[in-house]
């Protein structure tokens, strides 16, 4: 590994983001980490509900197929019992007994109703032939009062002098009272109508009403208008008389269907007091509520289809957090390019003074992994390099963390850097003088870096170092502590 020695959880990219100093690093990073934390309780909670869904389907399943049974069974025991018992069933004939009881209700209603018709029917036609008989008898009294030739008061039986009746004839008034005569003709009277049975012959008292209008010199027009009114009245009769019996008629039909449906209740009845008393009517009853008892059950389990499907909780928090990780994860990639650009050329010019100058290009993500192009040859990863250029590569990298960093003004490194045996991984001794003097150099170029480095050969620093940076074992000693 490029950077320390553990690969979880993304370690070795996080501190590269540390030591650059990224941006939104920090953020992005308790971001993350929650983001992780709440995606693995979503996922917890997601296997838990899909468990208890499957096993609420199966116990569902399990229960909608025992009251298909139970159904099933009822219904098959209820049909060999109707084949073997000439019983009527109660349940129908309960249910037929409240149609016929509902309909009688709503045909006694009607009857109601046209019974109230028919009176106010009958009502106005007794009105309207009333009208028209006291019109004829009027006209009946007045033809016959005027006929008549009085000798005498009718109330103090004074005799009428011939000059009154004189004057009555000539100036018409009263040979009685003296008063003037109404210039009217007598109303038409005669035998009524054949079949009305309103009125009746006037006898006598027509004829003379009519010589009393003759000899009068009454309008004709008084006599048109009293026909008139006769024939209005006689009309209005007819047409009251048409409506009795319309209405009268609908009342009987009424009284009809009110008895049909009477007798078919009480045939309903009789029905269901037979079934009622039947030797297989508890049984039945007992299977009718066992299919009742199943149809009601399965009509509030879900169906399986229903139960399977159940839509699982999602846990916005986790979306929301997994969203606003990515857009974090863009915008520091976006920063942080630039950055790993600069380090890349800045390891390749390390990679050269450390003496790997095969190395041509270096490519640095943000998960600290390296792609290092060496020649024409394609990349290869930094695990694929051999030991000693594995820890040269480690050193350049360092270092090239620190010039960058100063460069840009990042000043997240310390500045204290740690070797601890430098020909632990260099099997030739030019190679580790090599690596050495490059340190030299670098600790000179870099403002602010110590290195410390260890080593069994003691004749390695020597030349390359001040002697008084140069820590040897006291005399007799083999190591330093």
């Amino acid at each position: 590994m490029l950077l320390g020695e553990t690969t979880m959880a993304g370690l070795p990219g996080r501190l590269l983001s540390v030591f650059l100093d990224l941006p939104g690093a920090a953020l992005y990073t308790r971001i993350k980490a929650t983001a992780d934390a709440a995606h693995t309780r979503s996922r917890a909670a997601t296997e838990r509900s899909v468990s208890i869904a499957q096993a609420t389907a199966v116990a569902t399943a399990a229960a909608r197929r025992s009251q298909l049974d139970a159904l099933e069974q009822a219904q098959a025991a209820l049909a060999e019992l109707a084949r073997h018992s000439s019983a009527p069933s109660a349940s129908e004939a309960a249910a037929e007994v409240a149609r016929l009881a509902s309909a009688l209700a709503d045909a006694e209603d009607a009857w109601a109703g046209t019974n109230r018709d028919y009176r106010r029917a009958r009502a106005a036609r007794q009105a309207d032939e009333k009208a028209l008989n006291d019109h004829r008898e009027s006209a009946l009294a007045w033809a016959l009062f005027h006929g008549l030739d009085p000798a005498t008061c009718p109330r103090c039986e004074t005799p009428v002098a011939a000059e009154r009746k004189a004057r009555e004839a000539e100036q018409h008034q009263c040979a009685v009272c003296t008063a003037p005569l109404p210039l009217l003709a007598a109303p038409a009277v005669g035998a009524a109508e054949s079949g009305s049975g309103v009125g009746g012959a006037v006898g006598n008292g027509v004829d003379g009403a009519s010589e009393l209008r003759a000899d009068a010199d009454g309008p004709d027009e008084a006599g048109e208008a009293s026909d008139e009114v006769e024939a209005e009245l006689n009309a209005a009769w007819q047409a009251s008389s048409a409506a009795e019996l319309a209405a009268r008629s609908a009342l009987e039909g009424a009284e009809a269907d009110t008895a049909g449906l009477t007798a078919q209740l009480q045939g309903a009845e009789e029905t269901l007091r037979q079934a009622r008393d039947a030797v297989d009517t508890r049984e039945r009853a007992a299977l009718e509520l066992s299919v009742a008892r199943a149809e009601g059950a399965l009509s509030v389990l879900p169906s399986e289809d229903t139960a399977a499907g159940s839509p699982v909780d999602v846990d916005a928090d986790a979306l929301v957090l997994a969203a606003l990780t990515e857009e974090l994860k863009l915008d520091l990639n976006a920063q942080a390019r630039r950055a790993l650009d600069a380090l890349g050329a800045e390891i390749v010019i390390l990679a050269h003074e450390f003496g790997i100058s095969s190395i041509t290009d270096v490519q640095v993500d943000r998960r600290a992994a390296l792609k290092i192009t060496k020649g024409g040859a394609s990349a290869s990863s930094f695990s694929a390099q051999s030991p000693g250029e594995r820890l040269r590569l480690r050193l350049a990298t360092i270092l090239a963390l620190l010039r960058v960093g100063q460069r840009l003004g990042i000043a997240t490194h310390p500045g204290l850097l740690m070797l601890d045996s430098l020909k632990a991984e260099e099997v030739q001794d030019s190679d580790a003088r090599t690596v050495l003097r490059a340190l030299t150099q670098a600790a000179m170029q870099t403002p602010g870096l110590q290195i410390i480095t260890t080593s069994a050969d003691e004749t390695l620093p020597v030349g390359h170092l001040d002697p008084q940076a140069i820590i040897k074992p006291l005399a007799g000693a083999s190591t330093v502590w």
